[in-house]
């Protein structure tokens, strides 16, 4: 009875993972569903057609293992923060935040990455975990060599929000890249102590 029961499941399993990359949304959803309601035994195939898969089954994937949160899916959906199709890359980056602190130092190992879309993948899902552990090594990425890399790392420490990123945040508002003299701005304005709103006010006075 068992091995019957495991066909079925194996047989549902694959008319599921066929329908996730369907072009038709309905097909997609009910992919999404059903293959979340079988639990584990989805979860190799779905991170199959998280790394395989057409765009639209690498975002079914993605929102599958958000659900699910197997530990084995962090490293998978972390590569996929380098996928050439950003709705890919942002399904990921979400899939990430609902795993959590689980997440963060796979993420912040990747801060580094060679890629700069991972790097900047990282540091965008960090900011939404708001784990502090991802403080000192965004306050590095803020000081890298790539401007987009520095932005995402300044964005993620205002989305954390914590007064030990203020001191340097201020420093960088003599940056000489507009860029990053605005993205500290707004920053601040999140972070929102005295100290920062004070130096909102001095910089603006500045430049006026």
């Amino acid at each position: 009875m068992g091995g019957l029961k495991d066909l079925l499941t194996r047989w549902k399993l694959n008319q599921l993972i066929a329908k996730l990359g369907s072009r038709e949304q309905q097909e997609r959803e009910e992919a999404v569903s059903g293959l979340a309601a079988l639990g584990a035994a989805a979860v190799p195939a779905v991170l199959e057609q998280l790394r395989q898969g057409n765009s639209r089954a690498r975002v079914g994937a993605a929102l599958i293992l958000r659900r699910l949160r197997p530990p084995q899916a962090v490293a998978a959906l972390i590569e996929r923060l380098g996928d050439a199709e950003e709705i890919v890359r942002d399904a990921a980056r979400d899939a990430l935040e609902d795993f959590g602190e689980d997440a963060v130092p796979a993420l912040i190992s990747r801060l580094k990455d060679p890629d700069e879309l991972v790097r900047t993948g990282a540091a965008e899902a960090l900011g939404l975990i708001k784990d502090l552990r991802a403080l000192k090594p965004l306050l590095e990425c803020a000081h890298a060599e790539s401007l987009a890399t520095r932005e995402a790392a300044i964005d993620a420490l205002g989305e954390i929000g914590h007064p030990a990123a203020v001191p340097a945040l201020i420093n960088l508002l003599n940056d000489p890249a507009p860029a990053i003299q605005q993205a500290a701005l707004t920053a601040l304005d999140k972070i929102g102590t005295p100290e920062a709103l004070e130096a909102i006010k001095q910089w603006h006075e500045d430049h006026r």
